[in-house]
């Protein structure tokens, strides 16, 4: 059987909110219940933009990385390109290494 790789939001997989966007509600709200979570799904490779005023979910996944470095790999960076309103920003990628990861924890 090959591999299937399905890509989520993390709007609608760590947040829920109302059909127009209102009523924006996060699923977990500190990085120990987030990478609770994660660690409980299949393996995950998380892509970071930077918008101006990141939504919440956004907010917590970078500090979960931050607070839970050991737990991820640093994959790759992409610069945003000569469009984006915010100077030298750049998406950047990481796989969250799990006891079934090869090379993780």
């Amino acid at each position: 059987m090959m591999p299937i790789e399905i890509g989520e939001r993390g709007s609608k997989l760590l947040a829920a909110d109302g059909f127009m966007g209102d009523h924006y509600e996060l699923k977990y709200s500190t990085p120990a219940e987030l990478i609770r979570f994660l660690e409980a799904g299949p393996p995950r490779i998380v892509i970071l933009d930077a918008p101006d005023d990141p939504p919440a979910h956004l907010q917590l996944v970078r500090q979960t990385i931050e607070e839970q470095k050991n737990s991820w790999q640093f994959v790759s960076s992409y610069p945003v390109g000569d469009q984006s309103p915010i100077p030298n920003t750049e998406i950047r990628v990481y796989r969250l290494q799990t006891e079934s990861t090869p090379g993780g924890p």
